[in-house]
């Protein structure tokens, strides 16, 4: 503790090993974990003289998101403890998003595109302001730091093909046939770089617009599961055993209502309701939904011996129905991404066949399948134009036969 030069970080460092201590095996913490946990403490000592300094923005520039992430043990007990203030999962994931579109934006310093990608950048910084002032925030923010970083990252790789493969060294040199290159040989770009088009075309100079060419609208194979898969998953999902509880009820939820794993993690206890008829009501964007007794009695049992997962956390500190490894965070997508692993499906699968049943039931108006699921409009007029009454037939061909 003599390393540590600040009387705050001495003092942190002291409580939280003898937390640690209690909750965990003594002789495990001395012989494996104190040297590491030591070195968080030693980081935020020569970064922060006064914890009151810390903020999302100084965090991430001092450990990187990776960082952080591996020193969340310690981190959380910080927050437990108010020796720092609590930073919300929305600021520490904004500024680590930044912190890498700035990285992108540096690697690219000494390019000839280096200052079309700045403008760029502020374009799109420019958009999310616009989307924050109109009341596009919270759980209805839809341009969100990872679609900034996507599109600069897209564009960065776009224009670093240009320069390398095309030999191109200025912007009025790109031409419709180096796009068509790009897009056949990075075909994971297609739909990120739309945004650095649609800005190409309209803010720059350019000799003759790009245009990207649209892709035939069709049902991608196996995007729809087989009634037989369908069957057996759901039968699996409601009947969990004691160890399978949680991530049954998590996918569940994905293949009744259409929820994708990005919002399912973030359900809150709030979100809930417990009727008189004992049915549990959840709140699904700007609706409320009555959930399937069955999945309301599984609900129940999960809400009995529902549990944190931090080191450092009680239950009662974290207000998510699915509490994550990170202090008062929820369960990661990554985490769903490897229940359905285990099961041979994607969540894109569940949130098709859960609209394409709905729309085989009945709930073929858009507004009645936002109502029913809370997914947005845009969404919902999306999938009934892939599934109408022209491709019925094709659908259910291949549903039948999957």
């Amino acid at each position: 503790m003599a390393l540590l030069t600040h009387e705050w970080s001495r003092e942190a460092f002291r409580k939280f090993y003898a937390d640690l201590i209690d909750r965990q095996d003594p002789h495990a913490v001395a012989t494996t974990k104190l040297e590491r946990y030591f070195l968080f403490f030693a980081k935020m000592d020569a970064s922060f003289d006064n914890p009151k300094s810390i903020i999302a923005e100084k965090l991430i520039a001092s450990l990187g998101a990776e960082g952080l992430r591996r020193h969340m043990v310690p981190y959380s007990f910080l927050v437990k403890e108010n020796i720092i203030s609590a930073i919300t999962n929305e600021s520490l994931e904004e500024a680590s998003e930044n912190r890498r579109q700035w990285l992108i934006i540096d690697q690219a310093k000494q390019e000839w595109y280096a200052s079309l990608l700045e403008r760029f950048h502020k374009h799109l910084e420019k958009i999310n302001e616009r989307y924050a002032a109109r009341g596009w925030s919270g759980k209805r923010r839809r341009f969100v730091p990872r679609t900034v970083t996507a599109d600069l990252r897209a564009a960065a790789v776009f224009l670093d093909f240009l320069t390398k493969e095309q030999k191109t060294s200025s912007l009025q040199q790109i031409q419709q046939p180096d796009l068509d290159r790009f897009l056949a040989e990075q075909n994971g770009y297609r739909t990120s770089i739309r945004a650095f088009l649609r800005y190409l075309n309209r803010e720059e100079k350019l000799f003759r617009k790009l245009s990207q060419p649209s892709v035939a609208r069709g049902l991608p194979e196996g995007i729809f599961l087989s009634r037989a898969k369908y069957g057996a998953l759901l039968k699996a999902w409601l009947n969990p055993s004691e160890d399978t509880l949680k991530e049954s009820l998590v996918c569940a939820l994905m293949l009744l209502y259409a929820q994708p794993a990005n919002r399912v993690v973030r359900i809150k206890l709030s979100d809930l309701a417990h009727g008189r008829d004992g049915l549990f009501r959840l709140a699904m964007g700007q609706t409320e939904v009555t959930l399937d007794r069955r999945l309301g009695e599984m609900l129940g049992q999960y809400l009995e011996k529902r549990r944190a997962l931090a080191t450092m956390e009680d239950t009662e500190n974290n207000e998510y129905l699915f509490p994550g490894r990170t202090y008062g965070g929820h369960l990661t997508e990554a985490a769903v991404s490897y229940y359905l692993k285990k099961q041979g499906v994607s969540a894109a699968q569940l949130f098709s066949t859960a609209i394409y049943n709905a729309y085989m039931g009945g709930l073929r108006h858009p507004k009645v399948l936002v109502k029913a699921f809370g997914i947005t409009d845009e969404t919902a007029i999306k999938y009934l134009n892939i599934i109408d009454p022209q491709l019925v037939s094709e659908v259910n061909a291949k549903v039948a036969h999957a």
